[in-house]
């Protein structure tokens, strides 16, 4: 049992307290599964485009825009992961609606409201049983009030853990290095 502690411990230790996660699309060539990307103008502004290029998503003139991604196979995350789209940008405001899908149907929704303001994660936390079995991610993307185009940008779709789970593990093989550490003085000390 002490074995494994310390083998949390160390494994804990030696991973990156980031929020780096799993890259869905850097826009720059990785992307896992296929993507679409649809955008609608609002009002009296018909010119509504996307453009994916060098490392960033943008549209123009939005009033409602959908980025969908389907995997060729599922894909299980752990516990207390969240997607999160990095570096967002808005001239406007508006939410963003994200929906999960596995194989039998919809599987979760979560919306986030943003507003304009300098350049932002988004992110969409799930629980554990609405990120089994994910074969689609889809983003419905609303301006508010809707039909208002706006311009919107980021840099990368990811899923990220979640730092609280990250602190957990770390303090569980902390505790477990510091049990160990004891029984070695404890032993040295009876000698």
């Amino acid at each position: 049992m002490m074995r494994i502690f310390c083998m949390l411990g160390l494994f804990a230790l030696a991973a990156p307290v980031s929020q780096a996660g799993m890259v869905i699309d850097d826009f720059n060539g990785t992307t896992l599964g296929t993507r679409t990307f649809y955008v609608s103008s609002g009002g009296s502004t018909p010119n509504a485009s996307a453009t994916v290029n060098s490392g960033s998503a943008f549209a123009t003139d939005v009033a409602f825009g959908q980025l969908t991604y389907t995997f060729a196979s599922s894909m299980n995350l752990s516990p207390n992961y969240s997607f999160s789209l990095t570096d967002f940008e808005a001239s406007g405001s508006g939410e963003i609606s994200l929906v999960t899908r596995n194989t039998t149907g919809i599987t979760g929704t979560e919306t986030v409201t943003f507003t304009d303001g300098p350049p932002s994660d988004l992110s969409f936390v799930f629980d554990t049983v609405v990120l089994s079995d994910i074969k689609s991610l889809t983003f419905n993307m609303f301006s508010d009030p809707f039909g208002t185009p706006i311009d919107i940008s980021f840099s990368s779709v990811q899923a990220v853990p979640e730092p609280t789970s990250i602190a957990l593990v770390s303090l569980a093989g902390l505790g477990g290095l510091v049990v160990r550490r004891r029984r070695k003085v404890s032993e040295v000390a009876a000698v």
